[in-house]
């Protein structure tokens, strides 16, 4: 479980150091996703975990401290968006929660069969340039001939 911890802590990290926050979110998504070997292993190990804390305190305190540290990173970059102005201006712990439920309801699937992973990262991809971005953002982007990921 230590080792999944500090796994996905470097991949937020790694997330929190890109400079603008809607490719931080698409980054965060692909590294967070079960999407190979590695975080399909991390997602295994997690989906167990989270099925022993309701039973278990300690496990229900570990679990809670890892996730904590995903949804402050997801604020980070959700605030950060907002205060560039890339974002929808919505409560941020709204826009946080949305996000955070559509990883864990998408690796779910993933890690599970119901969804291959790379639809999975297109699913998170269409909700975060169709719904999070801002219109700002949108116009900058297809203005200045940007490209996506």
């Amino acid at each position: 479980m230590h080792h999944c911890s500090q796994l996905a802590a470097q991949s937020q990290a790694r997330s929190l150091a890109i400079t603008d926050p809607v490719q931080a979110l698409r980054s965060l998504t692909r590294t967070q996703l079960p999407t190979t070997e590695r975080t399909r292993l991390e997602w295994a190990t997690w989906v167990q975990f989270w099925s022993a804390a309701p039973a278990f305190p300690d496990a229900k305190e570990v679990n809670a401290t890892a996730y904590q540290r995903w949804l402050d990173t997801v604020t980070t970059l959700i605030q950060t968006g907002q205060d560039q102005h890339v974002l929808v201006d919505t409560p941020v712990d709204a826009l946080r929660d949305v996000f955070a439920a559509l990883i864990d309801g998408l690796g779910i699937r993933v890690i599970t069969g119901g969804l291959d992973a790379d639809r999975a990262v297109t699913l998170a991809d269409q909700l975060i340039l169709g719904h999070m971005v801002s219109e700002t953002y949108h116009h900058h982007h297809t203005t200045t001939g940007y490209s996506s990921l």
